[in-house]
Order: C-alpha cells, then structure tokens, then sequence
C-alpha cells in the first residue's frame, strides 16, 4: 500500500509539470484538426514531428515526454489511451487523426535556460541584453549561452520582439543581419539570405559606404555601422 501511494504521489508531481488545461481539439476552430503552421512560427514548419504513437495511460504519457528531450507537448486520447508525443508546440492533430474526438493536449511548462523567457507560440527562447555591444560583440555573447543573435523571419516574430523592446526599454538592437558582397546582399549570422525585412523609410542608404549591420528600432529597420554599440537579443528556437 506505501508503494502505491508513493507512486501515484509521484505521478501527480509530474503531472504538475504540464499544462493540464484538457484542451479538447476536435472541439476547437476547425484549423486546429490537423498540423497548421499558421498557429506557429514558420521555423516549426520542417519540424512537426511526432516522436511516438503508442498506447499509453495518461501518466505513462507525461513521464515519456518528460523524459525525452525533444518531446515538447503530446496529446492523449483517454478514450483508447493513446499516445502522441510532439517535438512542437502544434496544437492540431497529425491529418490521419483529423476527425476523432476526445483528444487532450499538453504541454511542458518550463522550457528555457535561467534568464532566459519563453514565447511558446513561436517556440522561442530570447533574452534581452540591456547593455550595449557592437555586434561581433553580441553574437559571441548569445554563442556563450548556446543562443544565437536575434533574426527575425515573418511579422509575427517581428511584432512579438518590438513589445519585447519596448518593455525592455531599448532605443534600438544589433539584429543577426550583414550586407555581404558588391551587392550588399543581406545574410543572416548562418551564411543564409535573409527574406524577411522591415525597412524604415528611405533605408538602407548605406551612409558613408559603412553601414553593413542592422538595427531594429522604433519604426523598423536601419543600416549602420558595424562598430557602433547596441542593445541585443539572444535567441534559441526549441
């Protein structure tokens, strides 16, 4: 009798690690019965896995994705104790469940580093630096902590960080963005081409010939030099 105390004392613990808010998906807006990046940002769109199906109690379920790493969320279908572990945070059904009823999702409710906040729907880890660094300087930084500097990839992310400023109180940040070439073509920190842009009026307008860096400020996006100082984010995508 002890044992069986201790144990299910145990699984109520780990139970209290989860969102356990029951969210019944077939009952939702109808764009949530299966995968729909529409509900996440885009850097989910390769990476909607499911790591397992099996059969599964609830609480099996949990202690499964707690322990595996990648599992961020899962969804659970008590009516035949199903369960579907997720490296995402996709509230919507695999298409070839699209349909059935009685399935809960979860997810876990601690995900980033010390010092770190999470958005959980872009996925995002990010900190704020309050302090100013040329940009070489501010990706070092965030490579430090296992993060990259901050890129920004549609108009959700963009207007999710520009709250983040202004409640950080920074004038302006140092983004992950370079102009590389004659052509001034604009890289991303991994050597990708960057398609997301939020150019203020008349930028870029590379003053002096050394404007080769990006900063995110109050009305968009500027050029300017390498050199010069600024706040920073730090991002990782889990």
């Amino acid at each position: 009798m002890f044992y069986m105390i201790f144990y299910i004392h145990t699984m109520l613990n780990m139970l209290k690690q989860y969102n356990t808010s029951n969210i019944d998906i077939y009952n939702m807006n109808s764009s949530c019965s299966t995968w729909n990046p529409d509900l996440d940002s885009v850097n989910n769109l390769n990476a909607s896995v499911v790591l397992w199906e099996r059969n599964d109690y609830l609480i099996d379920c949990a202690i499964g994705c707690d322990r595996a790493r990648s599992c961020r969320s899962f969804f659970h279908n008590p009516t035949n104790e199903t369960c579907l572990a997720s490296s995402s945070y996709k509230r919507g059904l695999p298409t070839d469940k699209a349909g059935q009823q009685g399935w809960n999702y979860y997810t876990k409710k601690q995900y980033c580093d010390q010092g770190y906040s999470f958005n959980q729907t872009l996925g995002l880890c990010y900190k704020l630096y309050s302090i100013s660094k040329d940009c070489d300087n501010a990706m070092i930084s965030c490579e430090a902590d296992g993060a990259k500097l901050l890129t920004i990839r549609n108009e959700a992310e963009y207007s999710f960080i520009y709250d983040v400023m202004m409640k950080g109180s920074a004038p302006s940040i140092c983004i992950g963005l370079r102009a590389i070439g004659a052509n001034r073509e604009w890289m991303s920190w991994n050597s990708q081409a960057a398609s997301y842009f939020k150019w203020d009026i008349y930028q870029p307008d590379n003053y002096l010939g050394k404007e080769n860096c990006v900063e995110m400020f109050a009305y968009g996006y500027n050029d300017f030099d390498c050199n010069l100082a600024k706040y920073f984010i730090c991002q990782r995508f889990i």
